[in-house]
């Protein structure tokens, strides 16, 4: 037998509005932070480094990606939910 799902809207939404501001976040880091990561560092060869903080960028990226369809699946589901409580009502 399965267990009943309990959604609470509100911290839904909460939680939904967290996971948007930190996909934001990552998506925003741009070049700029490359330049002062490049100065900073102590690694014998920039272009050693450059490889690295790049494939970083490809991994934030696809992460983005996936968050937002995260972001779109939840939204479904919320609005999937509403639909079938309001269906349960009319019963």
């Amino acid at each position: 037998m399965t267990k009943p799902i309990e959604i609470k809207p509100q911290q839904l939404e909460e939680e939904k509005k967290a996971f948007e501001l930190t996909t934001e976040y990552l998506s925003d880091l741009s070049n700029s932070d490359l330049k002062d990561i490049k100065k900073d560092s102590l690694l014998d060869t920039v272009d050693e480094l450059e490889a690295i903080i790049g494939d970083f960028f490809d991994c934030v990226d696809s992460y983005v990606e996936l968050s937002n369809i995260d972001v779109k699946a939840i939204e479904k589901l919320k609005n999937d939910w509403i639909a079938y409580d309001k269906e349960l009502a009319g019963k």
